[in-house]
């Protein structure tokens, strides 16, 4: 449980123990008041349990397909791997009717090794000098 749904818990059962109102407990939790109705309902079914995701170590429903995630990657790999994302993205739609975002596109070609994110190989051409200890000094 994390320190989110124990709060959530906690303001509850002020709720049920009427020390807050509704309107207080959906104000701290930054829900609807009929959010906080439908979470009422539950944790007196079901008690703290209730309030844990159902969702909690399923696998995202926006995931990408096993089977077109296998297909790009042997499609890049074979026809298109020096290519950048980008236009890797183009050719698969335009060719062979795979339709990905350049993201995805970039994402899987990281993972099988076809592309390197350039990510924090920046240099910083103009460093910040350092502050003076005393309020004025200057260096002359």
């Amino acid at each position: 449980m994390s320190q989110e749904e124990a709060k959530r818990g906690q303001i509850l059962e002020l709720l049920k123990v009427h020390k807050i109102t509704p309107k207080q407990a959906s104000d701290q939790l930054r829900v609807s008041p009929r959010q906080v109705r439908r979470l009422v309902k539950r944790y007196q079914t079901e008690g703290m349990e209730g309030l844990i995701s159902k969702k909690r170590g399923e696998p995202s429903n926006r995931r990408l397909n096993d089977l077109v995630r296998a297909e790009v990657t042997r499609l890049v790999g074979t026809l298109y791997p020096d290519f950048g994302p980008t236009l890797a993205h183009e050719k698969l739609t335009e060719l062979h009717d795979v339709s990905l975002s350049v993201e995805s596109t970039r994402q899987l070609m990281i993972q099988a090794g076809y592309w390197k994110p350039r990510r924090g190989n920046t240099v910083n051409h103009h460093p910040m000098r350092e502050r003076r200890q005393r309020f004025g000094e200057l260096i002359q």
